[in-house]
């Protein structure tokens, strides 16, 4: 426990505490990203049950799986034709939505995303990564919602608070945890 040796001390620790907050704030706030966002890496490839408003995912359609032929006629392979193994394994291709999943903080909020990035998959054309993270957290009028995301936020969101909480106390009371990363 900090002791001071006179109300002038006190008041000067106050001082730098309240002009170092932000400092903790925002080592607080990346912690809790970097938890969501360990979440969300996990998520992908996994089946997922419901996470708060967020449905549990729907199994891979057909056409996913073993391809088919698009409406103009053209042949298109599915993930067991490319060899994936396994092929039943949403949102994994390549890893390339994975290795994108970020996180980033300042000292009065944190954002876990994909930023957007024109990408060239294993197969088939260059994409916006980002795009197919939209696509994939909110569906398509073709392709179910998987949302891995606001799952991983509900699912770990307690714990991040948690994290931000301790940072933030550990520094009122002089004792930072993880300040100045």
């Amino acid at each position: 426990m900090k002791s001071f040796d006179s109300p002038a001390a006190f008041a000067s620790f106050l001082a730098n505490v309240i002009a170092t907050l932000p400092i903790a704030q925002k080592a607080g706030l990346n912690a809790a990203a970097e938890i969501i966002e360990r979440d969300a890496k996990a998520k992908i490839g996994v089946y997922q049950d419901e996470e708060g408003p967020f449905e549990a995912w729907q199994p891979l359609a057909p056409a996913t799986l073993y391809g088919g032929v698009s409406p103009e006629g053209h042949h298109f392979k599915g993930k067991v034709e490319l060899g994936y193994a396994p092929p039943d394994n949403p949102l994994l291709r390549d890893g390339t939505l994975r290795s994108r999943i970020t996180h980033d903080a300042s000292p009065f909020q944190a954002a876990v995303g994909v930023k957007s990035e024109v990408v060239s998959p294993a197969y088939g054309d260059p994409v916006d990564i980002g795009d197919v993270a939209k696509w994939q957290e909110l569906g398509t009028s073709r392709m179910p919602a998987r949302s891995f995301l606001g799952g991983a936020a509900v699912h770990k969101g307690r714990e991040a608070v948690t994290e931000l909480a301790v940072e933030i106390v550990a520094h009122i009371a002089g004792q930072a945890v993880k300040a100045g990363f």
